[in-house]
C-alpha cells in the first residue's frame, strides 16, 4: 500500500481502526499485570515483540530501515519513546488518565505545526485545542495542581508531545523524499527504538520482572500482542502521518480515548470512573469533530 493509493476517505478510516486497537492495548497489559508481571515489564515486553517481527520482515524482504531522509528517522525514533512512554503509563495510572493525558497531543501539534510547517491557522484547531484542555479541566473538576498529577500521568504527556513532534518531522520529510517501502522502514525504526528506550526505562526503575503465574500464557500474551496489535496498527499509523497534518492526526487518535473507556468501564469497575472522566473523554474525543471538518487541501 503506498500513500499515493490511499484516498483521503480510506486514510480517515484507517487511522480510526488504528485508534481503536491503541485502545485496546492496556488490556494484554493490565493481563500481564495479573499474571504477576511488574508494571513497566508489562508495559515494555510486547514493544520487544513488535520489533522482532519488524526485525524478520526486514530480513525477509532485504530492507535497510535507514534508508530514509532524516526527518522520517527522527519521527520514527520519536514515536518509538511516545509508544514506550505509553505503555508503562497504560501500567502506572488509570487507563482513562493515560489515555486523556497523551491527548493533550492535538494541543502540541496544533502549536508545532503552526510555528514549524507555517500552516495557516484556521478556527478548526484551536477549538479542538480548547475543547481538549476544558476536557482536561473536567477531569480534574477545575482541580488542577501538580500533587494530582502522578508518574503515569507524566509520561503520557510526554508520549503525546514526543508524538506530535514526530508526526511533524513525518509530515514534512515525505515532501522530500518518498519512498515505496517508507512505511515499513518507518514503522521499524518506531518499534526497535521504542524497544531501546524500554530497555532504558527498565534500568532506570530498576524493577524486576515478577513472579509470573503461568510463563507460557505471559509469553503468548506478548507475542500476539506486539506482533498481531502493535505491528499492525504502528504500520497505519505512517500512512496518515504522512498525508495528515499533525493536529488532524491526533485529534482523530482521541477515537482511542472512546475505546478505552468503554473498554475500561466493563474489564476494570475498580478503578475511578465518574462523570468527570465521562464528560472529559467525550471532550476530548469530540474535539476530533472540529478536525474533520479541515480543508482537504490543507493535506496532501
Amino acid at each position: 500500500m503506498t500513500m499515493n493509493s490511499v484516498s483521503h476517505q480510506k486514510i480517515i478510516w484507517l487511522m480510526i481502526s488504528s485508534a481503536v486497537g491503541w485502545g485496546l492495548w492496556w488490556i494484554p497489559v493490565r493481563a500481564l499485570t495479573s499474571l504477576g508481571m511488574s508494571e513497566v515489564w508489562a508495559g515494555v515486553l510486547p514493544i520487544f515483540a513488535a520489533a522482532l517481527g519488524m526485525i524478520a520482515l526486514l530480513k525477509w524482504q532485504n530492507l535497510n530501515p535507514l534508508n530514509l531522509d532524516a526527518a522520517a528517522k527522527y519521527g520514527g525514533l520519536l514515536f518509538g519513546i511516545a509508544i514506550s512512554f505509553y505503555g508503562v503509563a497504560l501500567a502506572l495510572t488509570d487507563v482513562v488518565r493515560a489515555a486523556l493525558f497523551f491527548y493533550l497531543a492535538p494541543i502540541w501539534a496544533l502549536l508545532i505545526e503552526t510555528i514549524w510547517l507555517r500552516v495557516r491557522l484556521s478556527w478548526h484547531g484551536p477549538v479542538g485545542a480548547a475543547i481538549c484542555l476544558l476536557g482536561i479541566l473536567i477531569l480534574f473538576e477545575f482541580q488542577v495542581a501538580l500533587d494530582q498529577l502522578n508518574l503515569g500521568d507524566i509520561m503520557a504527556t510526554l508520549s503525546g508531545l514526543a508524538f506530535s513532534i514526530g508526526s511533524t518531522c513525518i509530515f514534512s520529510g515525505h515532501r522530500r523524499l518518498r519512498n515505496q517501502n517508507r512505511h515499513i522502514r518507518i514503522t521499524s525504526i518506531m518499534l526497535i527504538s521504542g524497544a531501546f528506550c524500554g530497555t532504558a526505562m527498565l534500568f532506570l526503575f530498576n524493577e524486576p520482572i515478577g513472579s509470573v503465574d503461568d510463563i507460557g500464557w505471559g509469553i503468548l500474551i506478548v507475542l500476539t500482542t506486539g506482533i498481531l496489535l502493535l505491528a499492525p496498527i504502528s504500520f497505519i499509523m505512517q500512512i496518515g502521518a504522512e498525508r495528515l497534518l499533525p493536529a488532524t492526526l491526533a485529534l482523530l487518535y482521541t477515537g482511542e480515548i472512546a475505546t478505552s473507556v468503554v473498554t475500561a468501564a466493563i474489564f476494570l469497575p475498580y478503578e475511578r470512573f465518574g462523570w468527570p472522566e465521562g464528560i472529559g473523554a467525550l471532550l476530548i474525543a469530540g474535539a476530533g469533530l472540529a478536525q474533520l471538518f479541515r480543508p482537504q487541501n490543507e493535506e496532501v
